[in-house]
């Protein structure tokens, strides 16, 4: 029940923030966005070697990528 609440909050703060850093904020909310930016820090590499080193799909890292790629967090 709490971090229903603290998600609730999260999402109020987000609305009242303006629209540049809201969007650098929805991409930085999601776990495995968080994984990726992580893994990325520390080494560089291609969307399937990511893929790899996560144990997740090449797809859905892919996906992830791109909206961290909009927000301006990876390149």
């Amino acid at each position: 029940m709490h971090s229903l609440y603290f998600l609730y909050l999260i999402k109020l703060y987000i609305q009242a923030v303006d629209p540049a850093r809201r969007t650098l904020l929805f991409a930085c909310l999601h776990p495995l966005r968080q994984r990726i930016l992580e893994a990325v820090s520390r080494v560089p590499g291609s969307g399937q070697s990511l893929a790899r080193r996560l144990g997740e799909g090449q797809p859905k890292v892919h996906y992830h990528l791109k909206k961290l790629e909009m927000a301006g967090l990876v390149s």
